[in-house]
């Protein structure tokens, strides 16, 4: 496999297609020769979808940064973020209205820099989130990208579940200054925080053992979704991102065996790294609660 693509729909209502702001074309986009004809925000009925945040500037004219640098991989998201903010605003919507972040960093050592950005700008929100190592971006001067998540609360505050501060989680290890949470119960939408081998309080579970740490991870969805007051059974998509495709079968085996009877869809992906060198893999839930 060289490609696979993901796709996320919304039926709109009769005679209320979803609104598509900031079109563009990517020929006229950095100077990148084919034609692909997109938008920053597709706005529905109760989400928001962003394109996915870089340190471009939103009219295409140019970056924050250039270099590969710590300080370039700042200052690529805290433009991320304040693009992020903006279109969210134009949209009316709001940073608080962020239910999930997915995080893909080029180099391990841009996380601290990048996460701190993620802390100053979201401050007390606690978005649950995924971080991800990825090398290669759309271009090669694009050292981190954050996808985000989005459903209106119509002023009614989503629920977040187990908040935290990573100076808790990472103690010993990073000091990234932010804030998050477990799950994030948005309507009959649940968005549950990245799962590994850390069991809910922090400890790693199956050091060096890709099949034991998946199924940590999948016992954590079960406490995370019931305490949402969601079921196994609600959920509808998993993503799994794996450090090396030698842990593909052993982790399928244990997540297998949660997942009985549920036939959930799924995308896997084997990446360069997550939050941690111990983490092996790291699971992605998304659930509706069935009425």
């Amino acid at each position: 496999m060289n490609v696979e693509i993901d796709i996320e729909a919304v039926i709109a209502p009769p005679g209320r297609p979803h609104e598509r702001t900031r079109t563009h074309t990517t020929r006229n986009w950095f100077s990148q020769g084919f034609d692909w004809v997109g938008a920053q925000v597709v706005k529905t009925e109760d989400e928001i979808y962003l394109r996915g945040q870089t340190g471009s500037r939103l009219d295409g004219s140019g970056m924050a940064s250039r270099g590969y640098g710590v300080a370039d991989a700042e200052a690529q998201a805290d433009l991320a973020l304040q693009n992020a903010r903006f279109l969210l605003e134009e949209a009316g919507s709001s940073l608080n209205d962020v239910c999930k972040l997915r995080v893909y960093i080029a180099d391990r050592a841009y996380r601290e820099v990048v996460y701190r950005q993620l802390g100053r700008h979201f401050g007390d929100v606690h978005p649950a989130s995924t971080g991800l190592i990825i090398r290669a971006f759309a271009r090669p001067e694009i050292l981190v990208e954050i996808d985000m998540a989005v459903v209106l609360s119509k002023g009614t505050p989503h629920t977040r579940f187990r908040k935290f501060e990573t100076k808790d989680w990472y103690a010993s290890s990073q000091k990234l200054d932010a804030r998050f949470c477990m799950a994030v119960r948005a309507g009959d939408r649940i968005f549950l925080r990245g799962q590994t081998g850390h069991t809910l309080d922090g400890t790693l579970v199956g050091s060096g053992d890709p099949a034991a740490q998946a199924h940590q991870a999948m016992e954590n969805v079960k406490v995370l979704l019931e305490e949402a007051g969601g079921r196994m059974t609600d959920i509808c998509k998993v993503t799994t991102y794996l450090t090396d495709r030698a842990f593909r079968t052993p982790v399928y085996r244990a997540m297998g065996e949660h997942l009985r009877g549920i036939h959930p869809v799924g995308t896997g992906l084997v990446v360069d790294g997550l939050a941690t060198p111990d983490m092996l893999v790291e699971i992605d839930v998304e659930a509706v609660i069935e009425q």
